[in-house]
């Protein structure tokens, strides 16, 4: 036999002055937690079951005393079980409709009976249950149930209840673009809000860099995605002539919405996420085929950007923002002490702050001929993803390593509180030894973990394959051999890193060697795959200019797990 439950709102009952009738709100779908799990009542005419109608309308649920009135009139409404509470004539009836009318009792309780369920998103859904029986309670039956506590009126209640449902969904949201369903489960049934969430899944995929952007897909078949030309759209923008171009027009006036910069061509999902490697058939250089590289990446544009960056790969990416977004950080952790059998414990309290993105916009930039553009060919398409991933990779790095400039975002060498490790008044040449010490000062800070790597340049690492460990030894033990790493870890080349740093004398010709734990760098994405195109520029010359832009933001999360050398001379 199914087990009878009870379940409490804290609601403004509206008794009518000229009768003894008021009514209520009986339930919400809002989750209650029960024995660890979040229990939702669907609230819909196909779910309840309304057979008992008129029900007894109880004090306190207790059904060995006769009931004080009858509920019935039982509708949904707004999402909501709406009902009529009648109060009878008896001495206790006309109490508790005073006391309700005094606002003395003002909670209503549910018995209810759950016949079927279904498991979702971490919450058990009754989505059949029979309604027993309505009580008006002092005290609520389910103090766990953290949500319906705090309601003291109707329209608190509905607010709550859909910034709760709108959190949940966004933090759905949030796992299906990373593929980590099991984390919304776990976060959703232990009642997590948004940016505890967010937390939670920046340490549990910290070292699992995450998925760069889950652009909105539109619906298109794989021949619509496969037929889609970026050039004939191009082109036709251009010209105004939309006749050869019907697939781009729809596609486009479809994605409109999405545009963050006025008269933008924005992509689609499916044409981003399936630009599929295509068979390139070179011609004649008088053909253009001398601008079109041999060989194509696969994948998407946004494995292009991977491909085509050094340090983006290993940091941690979160996709799809709206909005600024604050990450919540601990910046003091709650501390542990050892006591005797009887000893006083005393509370450690720990405190947050908070790491913020808000969007700033790259833009890659490329010239192509009108001629050009109009044969909308494979190699043509692959020239503008190709290249225009390659310059906002780059720019992307660049901003990770260094950024702080105009309109940029800050990244790891500007960010205050990272270690420093020095080789001198006016800089110095490599050392092994500052390389030991450029890792202590991570490991001192218990922050030596996830995705850690040496980045330099090109010129730092020339030097340091010329330079030996320790000045005797064993022939040929360089700083850095053939397996390109120093104590374990990675060392990463690009031109991104700085080389024009100073250090006293040493005027604009110091390198910094950055180490750490790339994953905590936080890079958020707020769009990508919206390009303007512009074709007044140099019109006399036939010329199209078209720029390639994304919105997005790099924080450090830990500032403990960055330490840097800024003096490094290399001539």
């Amino acid at each position: 036999m199914a087990q009878t439950k009870y379940r409490s709102i804290e609601c403004p009952i509206s008794v009518r002055a000229d009768g003894d009738t008021a009514t209520a709100v009986l339930a919400t779908s809002a989750p209650v937690a029960r024995y660890g799990i979040m229990e939702v009542l669907q609230i819909d005419r196909e779910s309840i079951d309304l057979s008992r109608s008129p029900f007894p309308l109880l004090l306190a649920h207790k059904a060995d005393e006769s009931p004080i009135g009858v509920v019935d009139d039982v509708r949904i409404q707004d999402g909501e079980l709406i009902g009529t509470l009648r109060f009878g004539e008896s001495e206790r009836a006309q109490e508790a409709l005073r006391d309700a009318r005094a606002r003395i009792l003002r909670s209503v309780s549910i018995g209810y009976r759950i016949d079927e369920t279904q498991e979702k998103y971490g919450h058990t859904i009754a989505t059949s249950w029979t309604l027993l029986e309505v009580s008006l309670v002092s005290v609520p039956a389910d103090q766990s149930a953290r949500i319906t506590q705090i309601r003291s009126h109707k329209d608190s209640n509905m607010e709550t209840v859909q910034n709760y449902q709108r959190e949940a969904t966004e933090i759905v949201g949030i796992a299906k673009r990373h593929n980590r369903m099991d984390l919304a489960e776990h976060a959703i049934s232990r009642g997590m809000s948004l940016a505890q969430f967010r937390e939670f899944i920046l340490d549990q995929l910290e070292d699992k860099p995450l998925n760069l952007l889950d652009v909105e897909d539109i619906g298109l078949s794989k021949r619509e995605t496969r037929d889609f030309s970026l050039a004939r759209a191009i082109e036709a923008k251009c010209s105004g002539d939309w006749r050869r171009a019907g697939l781009e027009k729809e596609v486009l006036e479809t994605t409109r919405k999405r545009a963050r910069h006025p008269d933008s061509i924005v992509l689609p999902g499916e044409v981003l996420n399936n630009y599929s490697k295509r068979d390139i058939t070179l011609g004649s250089p008088s053909n253009g085929a001398n601008l079109v590289e041999t060989t194509v990446l696969g994948g998407s544009f946004i494995d292009a950007l991977v491909a085509s960056s050094v340090v983006l790969e290993r940091c941690t990416t979160l996709s799809g923002l709206e909005g600024d977004v604050a990450l919540p950080k601990a910046s003091t952790g709650t501390s542990a002490n050892w006591y005797t059998e009887t000893g006083q414990l005393s509370e450690s309290t720990p405190s947050f702050t908070q790491v913020t993105l808000s969007p700033k916009t790259v833009a890659s930039f490329l010239e192509i001929s009108r001629r050009t553009i109009q044969q909308s060919s494979p190699d043509i398409e692959a020239l503008l993803r190709a290249d225009m991933a390659r310059q906002i990779a780059s720019s992307i790095d660049a901003v990770i390593l260094e950024g702080g400039g105009a309109n940029q975002p800050t990244g790891v060498l500007q960010t205050n509180g990272i270690g420093s490790v020095a080789l001198g008044t006016n800089g110095g040449p490599i050392t092994y030894a500052a390389l030991v010490d450029l890792v202590s000062e991570v490991e001192q800070q218990n922050a030596l973990t996830g995705s850690l790597a040496f980045v330099t340049n090109p010129q730092v690492v020339a030097a340091m394959r010329q330079t030996p460990r320790q000045s005797g030894g064993v022939e040929a033990n360089f700083i850095l051999n053939g397996d390109n790493s120093v104590l374990g870890h990675s060392v990463l080349s690009t031109t991104n890193s700085p080389s024009d740093l100073t250090k006293g004398t040493s005027s604009s010709v110091c390198s910094a060697v950055t180490f750490g734990n790339w994953s905590d760098v936080v890079v958020g994405f707020w769009s990508s795959g919206e390009f303007l195109v512009d074709n007044f520029t140099k019109m006399d010359q036939n010329i199209i200019r078209i720029r390639g832009l994304s919105d997005l933001d790099v924080a450090v999360r830990n500032v403990e797990s960055f330490a840097a050398i800024k003096d490094v001379t290399t001539a």
